[in-house]
C-alpha cells in the first residue's frame, strides 16, 4: 500500500460524512491508498456515518472503534493499523480535495523522505467552500501540523513510531512529534496544491467558557511540550554554549513575561500554565478580534450599463456567498446607474476620469479580495493596485498578451473564449453568456453560492411615471443602428406600421443617439407615444410593462431582460455568432434574429416580416 490517510473523530458526525466522501474521492487509484478512521468514544450519529461509509469505500478502510482516551492515543491506534509507506494525517473538519493524495505521492516522488506539508484553507462552512487555491492569508508556520501533512512510516518509527501520550489534553502532541522528527534532520517541503479544506466556524461570544477550557488545556500541554522539548535539544551548540541556554520557548508557550491572572487556577502546575499560557490566551483573544472584522472585498467593472448589468448576479453571488463582509463597487458616473440601488454593495465609488486605474486601486490596499468583473485593462489595474492576497479577473482566450501579463498581475485568471474572430469561424462553437462568464469569475474568487438573477429594482414612483401608457403594449428601443448597416430609416417606418396592425398599442423609446430618428418616429404618427431622455428607472418602467420589446441594442436587450420583458432583437450582420450567444436575451421569452447583409428592398422586407413574425409569437 503506498498511502494511508489517517483521521480520528470524536462527536462530529456532523462533518464526518464530508470528510470521508472526500477521502474516496481522490484521483489516486483507489488499490493504492487507504482511509484509517479511530472513533474515538463518539456518542453522537458518528457509528451511523461510519456504517454508510462502508457501503461506498472504494478504497481500503478500516475502522477502530475505542473508548474515549484523546487524540494522541487516538492516533496511535489508527497508525498501528496503517499499511502505507507514508501516512497523511488529517483531522476530522478537514476535508481533502480531490488531488490530496497524488499530490503528497507526487512530493514523495520528487523529493524522497521528507515530511510533507500541504496548503490548509480555512472555511466557515463546508457548504461555501472558497476556490482550492492556498494563499499567503492561510500560511501557518506549524512544522508538523496534523491538519494536513504526511510522513514516510520508516521516517516516523525512526522518531518513535508514535504520538506522546502524556498529552491527554488538546494542543501540542503533533507539534512534539514533529520536534522529534526534525531531531532527526528531517527536511519538510510544502506542497499548496496539496489542499485540504480546514472548517472553523466564527467564533459566538456565547461560547466564551469553552474557549476558556481549551485555551486551558492548550496552556497546561504547552508546560509539558516545553518540558519535553529539552530531550530534543543539541547537547551543545557550534561555539560551546548549551543550546537550552540559547533557545526560545516552544511556539505558544509564552516566557518570562507573563499575564495577570484572568481566571483563577489551582495548584502550582495550574498557575504556571495560565502564566506560560499567556501568549496562547492573547493570541486566541486577537484572532477573535480580528475575526470580528468585517471581510473587504472591491469589486471593479467601469464599462457600459449593459455590462454591468449582467455583472449583478455575480455581484449577489458575492454577497451571498460573504453575507457579512463589506463590498465596494467602482465604477464609472455613466455605468452608475444600473447599480445605485443595488442592495448588494455597501459603498459605490466611481472612478474619476482625470485619475489614473492604478492610482485609484491604490486607495484599497486594506481589502482581502478584489475582483474585476470585466475583461478590460481598466478594471485590471484598479484590482492588481489593492495588492489584495486574492485578485481575481479574466480576460479572453485570443489575448495572448495580456494573459502573460495578467498572471503576475492577478492571482486568479479565468480564460473565456468569447472571440468574435473565432466563433464566426466555427459556427458550432458554443459561447458561455456574459452572464456565465462574470459568475465563473465569482465562482474563482470563492462565491460558493451562485444568483443567476438580473438585478434592477424598479420603483412605484418608477411605475407611477409611465402609469398614463398604453396597458401592455409593444415597446420598440430606438437606436442609430436602425438607421445603418442593413436597416433604413424608412424600413423602421414601415416596420412600425407593421408592429401597430398586430393590435397592440406601439411605444418608442429613444435616447440620445437616436433624438434624430425619434423625430421622425413621432411626425410619421406610426406609434402611440414616443418618449426620449427618460431616467433609467422609469425607461426599465416602460418597459417592465411591454407585452414584448423589439430592440436592436443590447444596452436595452439586457434591461428588457432584467424586468424580465420578452424580447425580440436584431443582432448586427457581422459578429452575430457571437452576440447572439455572448449577449442574447437572458432567461426570458425571446427570439433572435440577424440583419440582412444589404439594404436591398428585398432584404429589407424580408428582415421585417421576421420581426413581426417573432413579436406575433411572443405575443400568444
Amino acid at each position: 500500500m503506498k498511502f494511508t490517510i489517517q483521521l480520528c473523530t470524536y462527536n462530529r458526525a456532523h462533518l464526518l460524512g464530508r470528510v470521508l466522501e472526500a477521502c474516496f474521492d481522490q484521483t489516486t487509484p483507489p488499490e493504492l491508498y487507504e482511509v484509517v478512521l479511530v472513533n474515538d468514544g463518539s456518542q453522537d450519529d458518528t457509528a451511523a456515518v461510519i456504517e454508510r461509509a462502508r457501503r461506498i469505500a472504494p478504497c481500503r478502510f478500516t475502522v477502530v472503534d475505542q473508548e474515549n482516551a484523546g487524540l494522541a492515543r487516538a492516533r496511535n491506534a489508527g497508525i498501528a493499523q496503517a499499511t502505507g509507506e507514508r501516512i497523511a494525517f488529517i483531522d476530522d473538519d478537514v476535508l481533502p480535495t480531490p488531488v490530496f493524495v497524488a499530490e503528497h505521492l507526487r512530493s514523495d516522488a520528487r523529493h524522497g523522505d521528507v515530511v510533507v506539508r500541504g496548503a490548509v484553507i480555512n472555511t466557515e462552512s463546508f457548504d461555501a467552500l472558497p476556490v482550492p487555491v492556498w494563499t499567503p492569508k492561510n500560511y501557518s508556520s506549524n512544522w508538523f501540523w496534523t491538519s494536513n501533512v504526511s510522513v514516510r512510516r520508516a521516517r516516523l518509527d525512526a522518531a518513535g513510531g508514535r504520538f506522546d501520550e502524556s498529552f491527554s489534553e488538546y494542543g501540542w502532541e503533533d507539534i512534539e512529534l514533529g520536534l522529534r522528527l526534525r531531531a532527526l534532520g528531517t527536511k519538510a517541503v510544502f506542497n499548496k496544491l496539496a489542499v485540504a479544506f480546514h472548517c472553523k466556524p466564527r467564533p459566538k461570544g456565547t461560547n466564551v467558557a469553552g474557549m476558556l477550557r481549551q485555551v486551558r488545556a492548550q496552556a497546561r500541554t504547552a508546560v509539558r511540550l516545553e518540558q519535553l522539548d529539552r530531550r530534543h535539544a543539541p547537547a551543545a551548540s557550534a561555539r560551546g554554549r548549551p543550546a537550552a541556554q540559547r533557545s526560545r520557548p516552544a511556539p505558544g508557550a509564552g516566557g518570562r513575561r507573563g499575564i495577570r491572572r484572568p481566571y483563577a487556577l489551582r495548584g502550582e502546575d495550574d498557575r504556571r500554565a495560565t502564566a506560560r499560557g499567556g501568549r496562547v490566551l492573547r493570541r486566541a483573544r486577537q484572532d477573535e478580534a480580528r475575526v470580528a472584522e468585517p471581510m473587504k472585498i472591491l469589486l471593479s467593472r467601469t464599462d457600459r450599463v449593459g455590462d454591468l448589468l449582467l455583472s449583478t448576479p455575480a455581484i449577489a453571488s458575492v454577497r451571498r456567498s460573504f453575507p457579512d463582509a463589506h463590498i465596494t463597487l467602482v465604477c464609472s458616473r455613466y455605468n452608475s446607474v444600473a447599480v445605485d440601488r443595488s442592495r448588494d454593495i455597501d459603498a459605490l465609488e466611481i472612478l474619476p476620469a482625470q485619475v489614473k486605474p492604478a492610482a485609484f486601486g491604490a486607495r484599497f490596499r486594506d481589502v482581502d479580495l478584489a475582483i474585476a468583473l470585466a475583461p478590460r485593462d481598466v478594471d485590471h489595474r484598479i484590482i492588481a493596485a489593492t495588492r489584495a492576497p486574492k485578485r481575481v479577473g479574466y480576460t479572453y482566450a485570443t489575448r495572448y498578451a495580456a494573459r502573460l501579463i495578467l498572471r503576475r498581475m492577478l492571482t486568479d485568471l479565468v480564460i473565456s473564449q468569447a472571440d468574435p474572430t473565432t466563433a464566426e469561424r466555427n459556427p458550432s462553437m458554443a459561447i458561455a453568456h456574459e452572464v456565465e462568464q462574470v459568475l465563473a469569475v465569482a465562482a474563482a474568487a470563492g462565491a460558493g453560492t451562485l444568483v443567476r438573477d438580473l438585478v434592477l429594482p424598479v420603483w412605484d414612483a418608477d411605475r407611477a411615471a409611465v402609469a398614463g401608457l398604453p396597458e401592455r403594449p409593444i415597446v420598440i428601443q430606438l437606436g442609430k443602428r436602425w438607421t445603418e448597416g442593413g436597416s433604413t430609416t424608412a424600413s423602421a417606418l414601415i416596420l412600425m406600421a407593421e408592429l401597430r396592425a398586430l393590435g397592440r398599442p406601439l411605444v418608442a423609446t429613444f435616447g440620445e443617439d437616436a433624438r434624430e430618428l425619434g423625430e421622425e418616429v413621432r411626425r410619421a404618427g406610426v406609434a402611440d407615444a414616443v418618449l426620449g431622455d427618460l431616467d433609467f428607472h422609469v425607461w426599465a418602467a416602460v418597459f417592465e410593462r411591454a407585452a414584448c420589446v423589439v430592440t436592436i441594442d443590447t444596452g436595452a436587450t439586457h434591461v428588457a431582460s432584467a424586468v424580465r420583458a420578452p424580447t425580440v432583437v436584431l443582432f448586427e450582420h457581422r459578429w452575430f455568432r457571437l452576440a447572439s450567444q455572448e449577449w442574447s436575451p437572458y432567461r426570458v421569452p425571446n427570439a433572435i434574429l440577424r440583419k440582412p447583409p444589404d439594404e436591398s428592398d428585398a432584404s429589407l422586407r424580408a428582415s421585417r416580416a421576421e420581426i413581426v413574425a417573432a413579436v406575433a409569437a411572443l405575443l400568444l
